[in-house]
């Protein structure tokens, strides 16, 4: 149960961080504004770069609503 509430923070974490921004991003900067906000070891980072790189194949760069709207809907 501790991981869930972990990894459940660590997805709030980011989903907040990535609201700040104004514009889009590319693949390298959401990788790297994960990384900014939780450690390497969580979850997030695997989940982020499985079931979201598929968001900036059809585009360079994607919108961070879209992104965060993804984001927490892995929250359990």
């Amino acid at each position: 149960m501790a991981e869930t509430n972990d990894l459940n923070s660590d997805i709030r974490v980011v989903a907040d961080h990535l609201d700040a921004f104004t514009r889009p991003l590319t693949y390298d900067e959401f990788v790297h504004e994960i990384s900014v906000v939780v450690p390497a070891s969580s979850d997030v980072h695997w989940m982020a770069d499985n079931q979201l790189v598929n968001i900036f194949f059809a585009r360079r760069t994607a919108d961070t609503s879209l992104l965060t709207e993804r984001i927490r809907q892995w929250i359990q």
